[in-house]
C-alpha cells in the first residue's frame, strides 16, 4: 500500500518531511504491510515552488511589533512594550532584559495551571513530554534542517514507546516518574544520548511548562492571543493566504489542470505503479492540501489521462479548511444545489473510499467537514499545544500517526 504526503501552506525549499516519513514507516506502514513494511512506498508531493511570492518581500506588513507568543526575541525598540507586560504579569522588573524573563512566563502561563501529581492518561503523558522535548530551534519558519527532523521523530516515537511500556491506562506524573521515562529516552536514541545532560536537564525544566497546557486552555489561549503580537500573526495570515490565492488563480490551465493539481495526481499514479496492484492507497494531507486534494479526487481525476480506476483508499485530511471552502464555492467542483438547504450535503468524491477529516479545537485554521459533506468522518484531535503551534501538531504527534494505521485498517473492512 502506498502513501503520499502533500503539504500545506507556508512551506518552501529546501521541502523537508522526514520526519513525517519516519512517523509513516514507524506506525503506519505495519499496518499496510506486516511483513515488510520497509517495502511499502512512501513518498511526498511539494508544491511550494508555486505558491505565492512577495514582491516586495511582505513590507507592507506593519513593523516594530514585539513577538512575545512562542515567538522569537523583540527589536530593542520593544523593551517598554515588555516592561510594561511583566508589570501586568505582576512582577516590578525595571531592566527591559530581567522584564522580558519575567513576562513571558508568567502571560504563557495565565489560567490554573496543572503541575506534578496529576492524574493523566497514557497518551496525554506523551503529549506532555513531547512538548517538553520538542526543539524551539524547529519552529515553522526555520530553516530545514532533515537530520535534526529525522532524529527528533525518532525521539517522539521512544518517548511513546517507553510510556506505552510503563503505562496501560493512566498514571500519576511525578517527577521521579518523568526523570525514569527521560533516562529510557535518552538511553535508546541517538540525539539524546549526544546531548548528555543538557537533554535531560532542559526536558525536565520543561516539563511543568507544559503541564500548563492541559490547564485553563481558554485562559491560556486569551493571554497568548492578546499580547502584542501582530506581526507574527500577520506573517503567518499573509502567507496562508498568499498561497491560497497563488493556488486558486493557478490550479487550472486553460481547460486542463495546472502544476499543482498535474504533480499530485502524477505522484499518485507513479507510487500506484510501482507498488502492488493488489494494495491499497493512502493520501495524507495537511491544511492546504486537503483542498487540493479535493479538487484532484472530485474534479480533475475524472479529466486525466493515466489516472484510470484508481482510487484512494484512506484520505486523512489533517486540519483542512476542505469544508470551509465548499461553503464559499471554492473548489473546482462546485454545485449551487449542495447547501440549498441543511439536507442537501455535497457528496464525497468518487474515488475515495474512506474520507477522514482531522481537526484540532486549539487550531484557529482547521475546520470540520461532515456538516458539509456526505460520507466523511470528522475526528477531533486535541495536541494539547498553542493556538501558535496546533496547526502543525497533528505531524509530530505519534498519536496521529496510530489513529490513522486504525483507519487504514477500518478501509479493509469497507467492501
Amino acid at each position: 500500500m502506498p502513501i503520499v504526503y502533500i503539504h500545506g501552506v507556508n512551506v518552501r525549499e529546501p521541502f523537508d518531511w522526514s520526519g513525517i516519513r519516519v512517523f509513516l514507516r514507524r506506525y503506519v506502514a505495519p499496518k499496510l504491510n506486516p511483513a515488510a513494511p520497509d517495502d511499502v512506498a512512501i513518498d511526498a508531493v511539494f508544491w511550494g515552488d508555486h505558491a505565492a511570492r512577495f514582491a516586495w518581500n511582505m513590507q507592507s506588513l506593519p513593523g516594530n511589533s514585539v513577538a512575545i507568543a512562542m515567538g522569537k526575541a523583540p527589536d530593542p525598540s520593544a523593551d517598554e512594550t515588555w516592561r510594561l507586560v511583566s508589570l501586568a504579569a505582576g512582577s516590578d522588573a525595571a531592566n527591559p532584559k530581567a522584564a522580558r524573563a519575567v513576562a513571558a512566563p508568567a502571560a504563557l502561563r495565565a489560567g490554573p495551571r496543572v503541575t506534578f501529581g496529576v492524574v493523566l492518561t497514557r497518551e496525554q503523558i506523551v503529549d506532555v513530554l513531547i512538548a517538553a522535548t520538542f526543539p524551539q530551534s524547529r519552529r515553522a519558519d526555520a530553516p530545514a534542517d532533515v537530520q535534526a527532523d529525522e532524529e527528533w521523530a525518532k525521539q517522539a516515537a521512544a518517548i511513546d514507546d517507553v510510556v506505552g511500556e510503563r503505562v496501560v491506562d493512566s498514571a500519576e506524573l511525578t517527577p521521579e516518574f518523568v526523570a525514569e521515562i527521560l533516562r529510557s529516552v535518552q538511553e535508546r536514541t541517538e540525539q539524546p544520548r549526544a546531548q548528555g545532560e543538557n537533554f535531560f536537564a532542559r526536558a525536565q525544566a520543561r516539563v511543568e511548562d507544559a503541564l500548563g497546557s492541559f490547564g485553563d486552555r481558554g485562559a491560556l489561549a486569551a493571554a497568548r492571543m492578546s499580547m502584542p503580537v501582530r506581526r507574527n500573526a500577520n506573517t503567518f495570515v499573509s502567507r496562508f493566504c498568499g498561497d491560497v490565492f497563488s493556488y486558486l488563480r493557478s490550479r487550472d490551465d486553460g481547460a486542463d489542470a495546472g502544476c499543482v493539481p498535474r504533480r499530485l495526481m502524477d505522484k499518485l499514479i507513479e507510487v500506484r505503479a510501482r507498488s502492488p496492484q493488489d494494495e491499497p492507497m493512502v493520501l495524507l494531507s495537511h491544511s492546504m492540501g486537503g483542498q487540493i486534494s479535493y479538487d484532484v479526487l472530485s474534479y480533475y481525476a475524472e479529466r486525466y489521462e493515466g489516472w484510470g480506476t484508481m482510487q484512494v483508499d484512506v484520505w486523512a485530511a489533517a486540519a483542512s479548511q476542505v469544508g470551509y471552502f465548499e461553503e464559499l464555492k471554492l473548489h473546482r467542483l462546485a454545485c449551487a444545489d449542495w447547501g440549498a438547504s441543511p439536507k442537501t450535503k455535497a457528496p464525497k468524491p468518487q474515488r475515495v473510499k474512506l474520507w477522514w477529516n482531522v481537526w484540532d479545537p486549539a487550531d484557529f485554521a482547521s475546520y470540520t467537514a461532515a456538516p458539509v459533506f456526505d460520507g466523511v468522518t470528522d475526528q477531533a484531535f486535541g495536541s494539547g499545544l498553542s493556538p501558535v503551534d496546533a496547526h502543525g501538531g497533528y505531524l509530530i504527534a505519534p498519536r496521529f500517526y496510530r489513529l490513522l494505521a486504525a483507519k487504514v485498517a477500518e478501509s479493509r473492512t469497507i467492501a
